[in-house]
This record gives C-alpha cells, structure tokens and sequence, in this order.
C-alpha cells in the first residue's frame, strides 16, 4: 500500500470515528451518563488510530465545524462533555 493509499485510509477511519461519535452525542442529549460514555469511546476510537490529544480535542470541540457543534447539544450537554473529555484524559 502506498503513502497516499494509507492517508486515505487514514482520513476515512477518522471520519468514520467522528462520524459515530457525532451519533451517539445526538442520541445521548440530556442524559450525561450516557454523554460521557460517547466521549470515552470517541477518545479511545481516535488513539486506537494514532491521533494526538490536541488533534482529539480539536476535532471534538474546537475545529470549526466540530463534532459538539455538528451535533447541536446543549450548553449544559456540552459541559458534560468538557467534563468528561478532562477527567478521562486524567485518568490515563
């Protein structure tokens, strides 16, 4: 497999990932259990294909557009979030 066949690769495994994620944060709405569940799964999906923490945290919260912003949450849903992303990341 070439470099560009695998850059591809790349982009559509995490595009998948962002994909599911955004999913799932739609169908949690309101409920923060199952908020901060998505946003482990996203995390550990996105280090299992090799993303940094800051390339993570952009895409989930600061890129525009990101995955909390295409998925419409709420600002309480969204500190939920912020919550769960920050003391997932300081467990590990």
């Amino acid at each position: 497999m070439n470099k560009n066949s695998s850059t591809k690769k790349n982009a559509e495994i995490i595009d998948e990932i962002c994909q599911t994620t955004l999913l799932s944060l739609q169908k949690a709405r309101g409920n923060p259990h199952a908020l901060a569940q998505a946003v482990v799964a996203y995390v550990v999906a996105a280090q299992a294909v090799n993303l940094s923490i800051d390339e993570i945290e952009n895409t989930l919260g600061v890129d525009d557009p990101c995955i909390m912003d295409l998925a419409d949450l709420s600002a309480e849903d969204e500190d939920v979030i912020i919550n769960a992303f920050e003391t997932f990341l300081g467990t590990q």
